[in-house]
């Protein structure tokens, strides 16, 4: 007995087509924007057509109106198809010339396809790239920094905001605060939240532009990246003359774009170390005494 198939399993072709393409259109958005699990998708995705399927009759009442409104040629008659059987006069009906150049001249479809498109399209092509991110913005201050060094561009110290800026602008210093201090972020104040924020965020940005600062004259190379759903590793390394320094960016991605939430220097975590030496501190002091020391820290650097 030969194989079959029926591409047109509803007798009206615009709703078979789309009857097969949501199923593809909701594991796109899944992955792509949603970011949901494989399995998850998988599981899910023939589900929702399958619901699509068993309301085909009602859908082609509903496409009916909403067509013959938008085409203004009115509603078609609901008993000529009211099931998939009588589809064909339904779809005999749109065929008419009247509604053809009306469908060309609206393009009702068109249009919030286009828009879906614009919306979607920027978001995956940022968030797919989380190396491009970190050189990308690397570069930058690199650039700044072997311009106030090199040239007669203004100073380092001058340009601090610059330079915080571009930073701002890839690290979540907010979250890398938070991980730093551990479990005793939940048990501070509103009030000292912020101000241990303030002046960590001060303090590792500090940190991380001296650090710069010593690697703005050598090559860097950035590696790979390595992708895990939502986290990110992306492996750069500095090449001197009498070193090579391997730097790792951990990144997250937060509503499509990634975001640096520790930086690991030659197998040395900027998180875990901060975390150790403050766990260090209050295990003997409190925290308004931590809070002197860091303010210390900022000030010596400033």
């Amino acid at each position: 007995m030969p194989w079959t198939m029926n591409v047109n399993p509803f007798g009206y072709l615009t709703v078979s087509t789309l009857n097969a393409a949501v199923r593809i259109l909701f594991i796109f958005l899944a992955l792509a924007v949603l970011r949901m699990k494989g399995h998850r998708t998988a599981i899910v995705a023939p589900a929702i057509r399958s619901v699509f399927s068993t309301r085909s009759s009602f859908f082609l009442k509903c496409w009916s109106r909403v067509a013959g409104r938008c085409l203004n040629v009115g509603a078609y008659p609901l008993k000529e198809y009211s099931c998939a059987g009588d589809a064909g006069k339904f779809d005999r009906l749109w065929r008419e010339k009247t509604v053809l150049l009306q469908l060309k001249k609206n393009r009702f479809l068109l249009k919030p396809l286009i828009v879906l498109m614009l919306l979607i399209v920027p978001r995956l092509t940022y968030a797919a790239a989380p190396m491009e991110v970190i050189q990308t913005k690397t570069d930058k201050v690199l650039a700044i920094l072997h311009q106030s060094k090199s040239g007669p561009s203004r100073p380092v110290g001058e340009r601090e905001g610059e330079i915080l800026d571009v930073v701002s602008s890839y690290f979540n210093l907010d979250e890398m605060a938070k991980r730093a201090l551990g479990h005793p972020w939940e048990q501070q104040s509103p009030e000292n939240r912020q101000e241990f924020a303030r002046l960590f965020k001060k303090l590792l940005f500090n940190t991380y532009v001296d650090r710069m600062e010593k690697y703005h004259d050598e090559r860097v190379f950035y590696d790979n990246q390595k992708l895990d759903d939502d986290f990110a590793v992306v492996k750069t390394h500095f090449l001197s003359r009498n070193d090579n320094i391997s730097i790792d960016y951990k990144l997250h991605n937060e509503q499509g774009q990634w975001k640096v939430y520790d930086v690991v220097v030659e197998g040395i975590s900027y998180v875990d170390n901060y975390r150790d030496q403050i766990a260090s501190i209050l295990a003997n002091q409190s925290f308004d005494s931590l809070l002197n020391l860091l303010r210390q820290k900022v000030e010596r650097a400033g």
